[in-house]
C-alpha cells in the first residue's frame, strides 16, 4: 500500500475501544506500554468481536508492532480494565 498514517489514536485500556469509530482505516503500527508490575496481553478484534490478534507486553515495558492491515468497520481492542495499559495505534483517517 505504501501509505502514511495520518493519525494517532492513543486509548487507555479501563473500558472497550474501538479505533476508527466504526468506518475503514489502514493500520500501520501498534504500540502496547505496560506501566504496570505484570505482563499485559492485550486482545484486538474485527468490529464483530471476533479475535484477530493478541499483544503481550513484559511489566514496565512496551512492545511495538509493524503492521500493514486494512481494518473494515475499525479496529476493536478489549479492555483489560487498567488504565495502565496505553495503546497507540498508528493509522489512516476513516475511508481509507
Amino acid at each position: 500500500m505504501n501509505y502514511r498514517p495520518s493519525k494517532i489514536s492513543r486509548v487507555t485500556l479501563d473500558a472497550d475501544r474501538i479505533i476508527g469509530d466504526g468506518g475503514t482505516i489502514v493500520v500501520f503500527s501498534i504500540l502496547v506500554a505496560n506501566n504496570t508490575d505484570c505482563a499485559a496481553s492485550v486482545e484486538f478484534q474485527n468490529i464483530a468481536g471476533t479475535a484477530a490478534f493478541t499483544i503481550t507486553a513484559a511489566a514496565r515495558d512496551s512492545f511495538e508492532l509493524e503492521i500493514e492491515f486494512v481494518a473494515d468497520g475499525g479496529l476493536q481492542i478489549d479492555s483489560l480494565s487498567d488504565a495502565n495499559v496505553i495503546v497507540s495505534v498508528f493509522h489512516s483517517s476513516v475511508g481509507a
